[in-house]
């Protein structure tokens, strides 16, 4: 007999498998998540991803959790470009949130109490799968209970152990480029804005975060070896700034070599992958967990349609399958421009790409410009976009007025 069962196995309660988790508890579906973490982040400790964009907003909105977010983050709504010159632009678009993703899992763990029909699991590393009769079995290392489900989504991150244990092969591409960064009590004077640093020296990004603090990015004069570092974020920032970084004012460090990783199919049998389970990009842009959020919420209604409606469910993978790879191959598409553009070296192409900064934060540029950066024209980029197209599998909502039924 198994240990626990449910209609729904999540591995892995990170972002993006917490905001499914509460989706289908939302809807009443007897959902096991499995954690191989027994101690999570503490919200002051620093992590990666810290952009929550509008679209993410309206699915926590679903939720009830839309205002609880916007409480602990700070709103970004100006950024300020330069280069070595100076001033290139100032740019003002709909405000993308500013939290560290240890706040929004700890907010996302905490509404899971809300729904009865979800169990937590934690210290719980997936080393066995197997399907049969409609039922998918896990077991985790050093328990010997089984977990079983009808379906289960690998939410199990960007080395996904599910997706190894099923031999779907993953494609990777590595970018010849590294960064640094690092946390700091802000003493900037730079408030709420974003600032963009595109110097000969390399570029540096900055931006507000809750708590009186300030994060900074900085690229690596070398992409092999790069280990988290303050002291070469403190020298960058001066020497392409000009602001000084107090070292008594340090937080937490880090370092990351970008890359774009997708798997070579988002399903195997019962099994569906989920967020960075299924795909990675460089996370210049901040694109990477907001499209991880769109995904579960299309995965989301896949499992409500079929567990609690009857709609058959192999079509309606497919659906799901079809539109998350859209979206994902054009979110990662732009976070690579976004990352190769901030990063240019030769003195032709900064000066094309100083000309291009200008003309870009006017109109009518700019609404392109802002929607890019807020994530409303990825393609598919909501559920109603998804659901206007294919309304027979999917009926629902209707299109957002702005957003046409395909982009």
């Amino acid at each position: 007999m198994p240990a626990a069962a449910a209609e729904v196995l999540i591995a892995g309660a990170g972002p993006v498998g917490l905001l499914l988790a509460n989706l289908l508890g939302r809807a009443g579906i007897p959902t096991l998540i499995l954690e191989k973490r027994t101690v999570r982040a503490t919200p002051g400790a620093g992590s990666r991803a810290i952009g929550i964009t509008p679209t993410s907003l309206q699915i926590l909105a679903e939720l009830g959790l839309e205002e609880r977010f916007r409480e602990r983050g700070v709103q970004v709504r100006r950024t300020a470009v330069y280069s070595d010159a100076g001033l290139l632009a100032r740019v003002e678009i709909p405000f993308i949130l500013s939290l560290p993703q240890a706040v929004t899992e700890s907010l996302l763990l905490e509404s899971l109490d809300r729904w009865p029909a979800v169990q937590l699991l934690t210290g719980r590393q997936v080393v066995e799968v197997r399907e049969g009769g409609g039922v998918v079995a896990v077991k985790s290392e050093g328990v010997r209970e089984t977990y079983e489900a009808r379906v289960a989504c690998a939410c199990d991150g960007s080395s996904s152990p599910l997706a190894v244990k099923l031999g779907v092969r993953r494609r990777v591409r590595r970018y010849p480029v590294a960064f640094r960064m690092a946390d700091y009590t802000d003493s900037s004077g730079l408030g709420e804005e974003a600032r963009l640093y595109f110097t000969h020296q390399g570029s540096v990004e900055s931006f507000p975060l809750p708590g009186g603090q300030r994060r900074w990015i900085v690229q690596a004069e070398r992409a092999e070896g790069v280990e988290p570092s303050y002291d070469e974020v403190e020298a960058a920032v001066a020497a392409r700034t000009g602001l000084c970084l107090d070292p008594r004012e340090r937080v937490w460090a880090s370092s990351f070599r970008p890359e774009r990783s997708v798997l070579e199919r988002f399903r195997a049998g019962r099994v569906v992958f989920c967020g960075d389970a299924a795909h990675t990009m460089a996370p210049i842009g901040g694109q990477g967990m907001n499209t991880g959020f769109a995904d579960a919420h299309l995965l989301a209604r896949v499992l409500e349609r079929w567990l609690l409606e009857g709609a058959e469910l192999e079509p309606l993978l497919a659906v799901y399958e079809r539109y998350r790879r859209v979206a994902f191959g054009a979110a990662s598409r732009r976070s690579r421009l976004f990352m190769g553009v901030g990063t240019l070296r030769a003195p032709g192409l900064r000066t094309l790409r100083n000309l291009l900064a200008r003309a870009l934060a006017r109109p009518p540029f700019l609404k392109l410009l802002a929607g890019h950066f807020t994530m409303r024209n990825v393609p598919y980029s909501t559920l109603a976009a998804v659901e206007a197209r294919e309304s027979r599998l999917l009926p629902g909502a209707e299109a957002q007025p702005d957003e046409p039924s395909r982009r």
